[in-house]
Order: structure tokens, then sequence, then C-alpha cells
């Protein structure tokens, strides 16, 4: 898809320059860690307002033009526009940050610079606890699924909190009341139900002693026979 090739190309020339700016979001996980859900727009985090002469000169090189939607203190956003037949524009939006960016936070992949997976994840989980978006639940399905060990405890613990404060039953809502073309449901349920079990959620402190008690006679008995067909 062309339009994937432009924000991996817009990228991977801005990182040659700079990097200030850090992919955050669901692009991030498109194009740095195998998201299999498209993702439309091209947010990033940044340090210094210079962005806007890198975008002029980007689409002189190109062909490309582009409009100023929102300019702020703390947040620019432009409209790129690289092809005629084509009414939607790319979205490129950057939050400026007053402090630095830790540099444990972030490194680059396939030549754009994007946050750890760790980063995204509380970045996701954060987006996942203020709004309701069938994305963002499944952002943190597909982090869980995909990366679980690669997870710090505490974006496991904030990631665990999110999910209880929202409740096991959000699923219906969110499912109920939303339609994403790229997003099958049904595979969503499972990766929803794996996270909950990945992080002990599913049961209760007394269910979940009473499975592993079970689970370990269970062991025990197919020890005993295995002995005995010995």
């Amino acid at each position: 898809m062309r339009h994937i090739e432009i924000m991996r190309n817009f990228l991977t020339e801005l990182n040659k320059e700079t990097d200030t700016f850090i992919l955050k979001g669901g692009a991030s996980l498109l194009l740095a860690y195998g998201l299999d859900r498209f993702s439309e727009n091209i947010d990033l985090d940044g340090e210094k307002r210079h962005l806007k002469g890198f975008i002029e000169s980007y689409s002189q090189k190109h062909g490309f033009s582009f409009r100023i939607a929102k300019d702020t203190p703390t947040v620019e956003r432009f409209m790129l526009a690289y092809d005629s037949s084509i009414q939607k524009p790319l979205k490129i939006e950057i939050s400026y940050r007053s402090r630095s960016i830790p540099a444990n936070t972030h490194h680059r992949v396939n030549g754009i610079e994007v946050y750890t997976i760790d980063r995204i994840c509380q970045l996701k989980t954060g987006a996942y606890q203020g709004r309701d978006k069938i994305r963002d639940l499944y952002d943190i399905c597909f982090i869980c699924d995909r990366y679980f060990e690669d997870l710090s405890e505490s974006a496991k613990e904030q990631l665990k909190d999110a999910l209880t404060y929202k409740g096991f039953d959000y699923f219906d809502y969110v499912t109920s009341t939303q339609d994403d073309a790229l997003i099958d449901k049904d595979a969503l349920a499972g990766l929803y139900l794996n996270m909950f079990e990945k992080l002990d959620l599913l049961y209760s402190e007394e269910e979940a002693k009473t499975i592993s008690a079970k689970e370990t006679n269970a062991e025990k008995e197919d020890d005993e026979q295995e002995d005995w067909r010995r």
C-alpha cells in the first residue's frame, strides 16, 4: 500500500537527519513491531520545533504539497498530500515535550526512531484507559501476545490496573459499538482472553489457587501413571 510506503520513506529520511523525533502510536507498532492493523497517521514526540523546514524540503523533493492544520506551543499538525487522486492526506502530528525524552525509552528499528515496546505499551495503556477505541484494545492485545516477555513489571502492573478499571465486560461494549474492517473480532476475543490469563486476571485469588492445585495434582497423577507403565 502506497500510504504505508510514504510513511516509511518520510520517517527514514527524517531520521537520517535527526533522532529528536520519536514515532509512537499505531504507526510505531505497524512499522517497527509487525502490527497487522493498518495505521494511517504519523504521531511523533519531539523536543525541538524544527519539523516544518524538513516537511517543506521533503515535499519539494518528492513533488508533494502540505498545509499546516494546527500550530500551538505544544502541538503541530501537518497534512501531507502525496497523491491528488486521494482525498485523504497523510496526517503528521508532533507533540513537543518540555523535558528531554530519556534515551533508554527509544531506539532505532528499520531506520526509524521509535519508542521501545515497553514504553509503547505504557502509552497505549494510558490511551486505552482514557478513551473508548477498539484500536487501543487491539494494540494492547497485540503487544501482550507478541511481546509479553519484553514488558517490564511496571508496564504489566499499569496494564493490569487499566484492565481492572475497565472491567472484563468492557470487551462486549467496545466490540458491539465499534467496527473496524481490519480487526477480526473473533481473533480479538481470543487475544483478549489470552491477555487476561497472562496477567492472572481471569480468576480471583482463591480460584487461581484452586486451579493451580488441580493442575499440580493432575501432573502428579500423570507422573504416577507414567511410572506404573514403566
